[in-house]
Formats: C-alpha cells, structure tokens, sequence
C-alpha cells in the first residue's frame, strides 16, 4: 500500500512510523478503508494500463506480420504427454523401476511394508463419501485412486482405518467370485455428512 500511496499520502512509510499506520488502523477506521480502497484502485489502474499497452504492442505486431514486416514466430513444441507417459516408476530404496504405478506399489508392499495410504479410508466395500457399492476391496480402492472427491472428502473428515485385504487376497478374490460381475456399482441411498474443507493427500513421500 505505502509503495502504491507514498506519493499522495503524508502518513510515512510503516517501516518508520508503525505507531502512526497502527494509530490510523485503530482510532481512524473510515480514513483507513478509504486509504485501502486508494490503494485497489491504484493497482487495477497500474494493471490495466499494462494491459493496454501489451495489447497495443501486440496488435502493431499482428499488423506487421500480416503485411510481412515482422518475422513470423513459430510457437513451441507442445510437451509430448505419450513419450511421458511409459516413463519408469521406480523404487528409490532398491533402485529398481517398474512399468506402471501398480507393480511399484506392490513391490513397495511385498518387500518394504509401505500400504496405499487410500486403503487407510475405507473399512468395507461401500464409499462412505458417494455410498456407491463396489462389493470388492480391490474395486473400492480403485475407486477412491480415481475420485479425487470422494478421497478428499474422507481424508478431511480424518477416517483413519485398519487395511482390510486388498487386490489378491483370499478374502478379495472369494468377493470377486461371489459378486462381482453380477451387479453394477450400485448407489445406495442415506444421510451423507455434510461436504468439509477439500484436503487431498501428499504426494512426497
């Protein structure tokens, strides 16, 4: 605010004269708004003074390169997501590398005990955010890997439970035989708790 008014303004600057701007804050409440509303307008008015003037020299550009007086710029490369796409994971431990996110994973698993942390969410195979109904663990999890929603809305309201058998499980593999495959995901119908403060989980490990 001092480096927008300190041309219009007889105040000092707040590294020197804190008492004084603390004073206006306190016993001077309309003279204060109207020193912050200055202060706005002053910095709208600065950016779209910019704005005209980018927009000016960007059209005289256009106007030269449609008369083949500026050189024509070709625009970059746009980033290559498919060459991205098949880059390794891989473990930092045992300096090993897999083909996708799901062998990594489970490698992680097996070898050094690291769990999913989505698995931490749920207790059963129904969404406690959405109430949709996948009758297998391994479907739940996948769920909740896709829905940033439904996966933020149960990392705000703190679900904190035990693993329950996951993707090739005994117990998994016995849903999977049992139900899958019959029925759709089906949404079941109930009180839900009311949507909290979206917060998604970390991705630094």
């Amino acid at each position: 605010m001092w480096h927008r008014l300190s041309n219009s303004s007889e105040l000092g600057g707040p590294a020197l004269h804190v008492a004084r701007w603390l004073e206006v804050m306190q016993h001077h409440r309309p003279y204060w708004r109207r020193f912050v509303r200055r202060a706005g307008q002053h910095a709208m008015n600065q950016r779209l003074k910019t704005f005209k003037c980018q927009q000016f020299y960007l059209g005289m550009r256009s106007i030269l390169q449609q008369n083949d007086m500026w050189p024509h710029q070709h625009a970059p490369p746009k980033p290559d997501h498919a060459r991205d796409s098949h880059l390794p994971f891989g473990c930092m431990s045992c300096q090993r590398s897999f083909r996708s996110p799901g062998s990594e994973g489970a490698h992680m698993f097996r070898t050094h005990g690291e769990v999913q942390p989505v698995r931490f969410l749920f207790e059963s195979t129904q969404c406690a955010a959405c109430l949709q109904e996948y009758y297998t663990h391994g479907k739940m999890k996948l769920h909740l890997l896709r829905s940033q929603g439904c996966r933020a809305n149960l990392i705000a309201h703190g679900g904190r439970h035990a693993p329950v058998p996951g993707h090739g499980s005994d117990e998994d593999r016995r849903r999977h035989l049992q139900h899958d495959g019959r029925l759709p995901p089906l949404q079941a119908a109930g009180p839900v708790l009311p949507p909290p403060r979206a917060r998604d989980m970390s991705l630094i490990h």
